[in-house]
């Protein structure tokens, strides 16, 4: 009857496998873990094949077909639940697989970063008030865009927008670009205030350590991983920690 398991040890060594990797990724780093894991995908494959077809005591005959069906279920279980498992994992905690299938963000208004803080010399936290003082970095209302382009700007078409917003009483409706898991809580106003102090840099200084250089794009994207591995490493580096209620709470 050792057949009839093999689907349900498929499932027991595949969730097995997803709490290995990432305990193992906590202590041994990424490339360890993928290596390993890749292993033990390999190795659960093999044992699957073998105990399908090889095993003693397995029904002969007409039942012959029985055997080769759930052998050949179980072991097509574990290659496409390791496989799975595997993609989701390598993609959350090193590479950001979702840039090969996300369109790119288009906003309601086109918002040029290079005309406001490479020719206007805004600083980021102008916009972006509470991010050296709140977990969250505010988006500025309509009332901020107002400030400027009440007199600057009146003629072009996305500042239009904004006037039309503006009189209209209606806020504006960004799409977001960089967003974490629901379940990972970030505070910006720790991480700014770290390393403003340790490199003696304003706040502005530091969002390109996650977000890029905002200040050069025409449209904003996501240009660093911001995955597990991406923030674990920058914890090891400078001796924050990295246990799971650092990040998860």
């Amino acid at each position: 009857m050792i057949i009839f398991l093999l689907p349900l040890a498929a499932i027991l060594v595949t969730a097995s496998l997803l709490i290995g990797m990432g305990i193992g990724f906590i202590q041994l780093g990424p490339e360890i873990t993928i290596v390993i894991s890749v292993l033990i995908i390999l190795w659960v494959c093999i044992a699957g094949a073998a105990l399908a077809y090889k095993a003693p005591g397995i029904p002969s005959g007409n039942n012959g077909w029985i055997v080769a069906l759930m052998g050949t279920f179980a072991f097509i279980l574990v290659v496409t639940g390791g496989t799975l498992v595997g993609t989701k994992l390598l993609g959350h905690y090193v590479w950001a697989f979702d840039k090969f299938y996300l369109p790119t963000v288009e906003q309601p208004i086109d918002f040029p970063h290079t005309s406001h803080v490479q020719k206007g010399q805004i600083d980021c936290v102008f916009c972006h008030s509470t991010v050296d003082s709140e977990a969250m970095a505010s988006v500025p209302p309509v009332e901020q865009c107002m400030f400027c382009h009440q007199v600057v700007g009146k003629d072009l078409p996305g500042v239009k927008k904004v006037l039309d917003a503006w009189e209209n009483n209606q806020t504006i409706q960004w799409v977001r670009v960089h967003r974490m898991p629901d379940h990972v809580r970030f505070v910006h106003e720790a991480h700014i205030s770290y390393f403003s102090e340790k490199d003696n840099v304003p706040a502005s200084a530091v969002c390109t350590l996650c977000h890029g250089e905002v200040g050069t794009m025409e449209r904003v994207e996501q240009v660093k991983e911001l995955k597990m591995g991406f923030c674990v490493e920058c914890h090891r580096d400078n001796g924050a920690p990295t246990d799971c209620t650092t990040c998860h709470y």
